[in-house]
């Protein structure tokens, strides 16, 4: 539920891939204080699998769904 998606549990979940990943957001366009679409993945913490991105996250804002903007993050 969106009661879920506050700051503490959205900088938790985006840690990892600030710190050894990609982060990739989507403003909206009228409201650069907003953000409508994010995705992010990290780096994998073993040494073994270092090449290997873990723990992909894609979000997009119900109101701009089905406008392309989750197919746009992934490619």
């Amino acid at each position: 539920s969106s009661d879920d998606m506050t700051l503490p549990f959205i900088e938790r979940l985006v840690q990892p891939a600030l710190a050894d990943g990609l982060v990739l957001l989507v403003i909206h366009p009228e409201d650069e204080e907003r953000c409508v679409g994010e995705i992010h993945v990290s780096r994998d913490p073993r040494s073994f699998s270092r090449h290997v991105m873990t723990g992909l996250h894609l979000v997009v804002d119900p109101g701009f769904q089905r406008k392309k903007i989750g197919r746009t993050l992934l490619t």
